[in-house]
């Protein structure tokens, strides 16, 4: 990581003055100095997320991720999972606002790095029944709270949607992912 080193001075100067006896009193200057240094931890390098088969049906396949080679100095790794939706005819995501308000989460904070899961397709209202595509993103986070973010992209067909509650009721209930 970066390291940085952040050092504060100050400083008074000397004063004589009289009091009421005609005595000088003296103050000395006096300085004061300090210093941290810090290491500012950096997001772990390489890595690579694999998503397989990359193509599929719509809540039939079970797709297979998996992320690995991630390396750092801060260990352990956490992991966070997710994906938007995407149309494949366009190739952009649906978002209106940020890019965030579209991330369904998968897992996070996780030490899980292979899993099994079942992946829905693009709701029609948003694909008007265009193949999806699926970005699946993870995350990989240091001890310290750094992070790097890789992405793969897995294709999705067919008509079968869930919403994000049914996603994160199945998630709590452990049916629709399983680590391997």
């Amino acid at each position: 990581g970066l390291t940085y080193t952040i050092q504060l001075d100050g400083a008074s100067t000397a004063k004589t003055t009289n009091n009421s006896n005609n005595n000088n009193l003296v103050r000395t200057a006096s300085s004061l100095t300090a210093s941290i240094t810090f290491t500012v931890a950096m997001g772990p390098s390489g890595g690579n997320i694999v998503v397989s088969p990359s193509r599929g049906s719509a809540m039939d396949t079970i797709f297979t991720i998996t992320a690995s080679g991630f390396i750092s100095s801060y260990l352990p790794f956490s992991y966070n999972y997710y994906y938007t939706y995407v149309r494949s005819d366009t190739l952009s995501p649906f978002s209106t606002t940020s890019s965030k308000d579209n991330y369904i989460v998968l897992m996070t904070n996780t030490t899980i790095t292979k899993f099994n899961i079942l992946l829905p397709t693009c709701p029609s209202i948003i694909c008007n029944e265009a193949p999806s595509v699926l970005p699946i993103h993870v995350s990989a986070f240091t001890a310290y709270g750094a992070s790097s973010t890789l992405k793969s992209n897995v294709i999705t067909i067919g008509t079968k949607h869930i919403d994000v509650g049914y996603i994160l009721t199945q998630i709590t209930l452990n049916s629709i992912w399983t680590p391997i």
